[in-house]
C-alpha cells in the first residue's frame, strides 16, 4: 500500500502537469486567435487566394478560434489548422490530469499523516470563480450603466440607449439597441471556464467534508 507521502507526491505531479497543460492550452488559444484574425483566411478563400475559389460557406469556432473555409466538394482550409488538434489533445490531457490528481487526494484521506490540499483548494476554486463573475460585471454591465449608449467595455457609443438582459450562470450578458441583432458580450470560454471552476470548487468542499470525517473516525468513537 502507497505511504502517505507517496500519494502526496503523485497527487503533486498531477497538479503541476495540469498546471503546465493549462498554460500550453492558453498559449495554444492565443496562437490560433492572432491566427485567425490576422490571417483574415475568409477574405483570401473570398478572392481565391487559397482554395479552389468558387462558391464556398465560412465556420467560425471558439475552441479554439477557428476560421475554416469549406467547399462543396468536401475540402476544407483551417486558420488553425493543426492547433486544432494540439488544443484538444491538451484539454483531455488537462481533464485527466486534473481528475487524477483530485482522486490522489481523496485516496491520501485514508493514510496518515497526509497532508491534504482540500481545504486550500475550497478556497482557491471559489475565489477564482467570483474573480471572474466581478471581472464580467466590470467589462459589461458596469460601462452600460455609467453610459447607456454603449453596450459594454471597448465599445463605442451608439446614440440609443442600450438594454441589458443578464443570464447569472453561465455569465451572458446580451445588449440590445433596439434595431438589428442583440449583440453577446461575454465570450463563449468565459462560461465553460465557469463550468469547471464549479465543478472543481464542489469536488474540493466534498474533499475538506470527506477529510473531516476521516479525522473524526481516526479519533475513534471515544474521543
Amino acid at each position: 500500500m502507497p505511504t502517505a507521502q507517496k500519494v502526496r507526491s503523485t497527487a503533486n505531479l498531477f497538479w503541476s502537469l495540469t498546471i503546465d497543460l493549462l498554460i500550453a492550452l492558453v498559449g495554444v488559444w492565443i496562437v490560433a486567435g492572432v491566427k485567425a484574425g490576422v490571417g483574415e483566411l475568409d477574405e483570401r478563400c473570398a478572392h481565391g487566394i487559397v482554395g479552389p475559389g468558387g462558391r464556398h460557406e465560412v465556420e467560425r469556432t471558439a475552441y479554439p478560434p477557428n476560421v475554416t473555409c469549406v467547399y462543396p466538394s468536401g475540402e476544407t482550409i483551417s486558420s488553425a489548422g493543426v492547433l486544432v488538434f494540439v488544443w484538444w489533445t491538451c484539454v483531455v490531457l488537462v481533464v485527466v490530469c486534473a481528475l487524477t490528481a483530485f482522486a490522489l487526494e481523496f485516496v491520501g484521506l485514508s493514510r496518515r499523516g497526509f497532508d491534504s490540499r482540500f481545504p486550500a483548494l475550497a478556497v482557491v476554486f471559489p475565489s477564482l470563480l467570483a474573480n471572474l463573475y466581478v471581472l464580467v460585471l466590470l467589462a459589461t454591465v458596469v460601462p452600460t450603466l455609467v453610459n447607456p449608449t454603449r453596450c459594454g467595455l471597448g465599445t463605442r457609443s451608439s446614440g440609443d440607449e442600450a438594454n441589458l438582459r443578464y443570464e447569472p450562470f453561465p455569465q451572458q450578458v446580451t445588449c440590445d439597441y433596439g434595431h438589428g441583432f442583440p449583440m453577446a458580450l461575454v465570450p463563449q470560454w468565459v462560461a465553460a471556464l465557469e463550468w469547471a471552476l464549479l465543478l472543481a470548487t464542489a469536488i474540493s468542499l466534498a474533499g475538506v467534508l470527506a477529510q473531516r470525517r476521516a479525522r473524526v473516525s481516526a479519533r475513534g468513537p471515544g474521543m
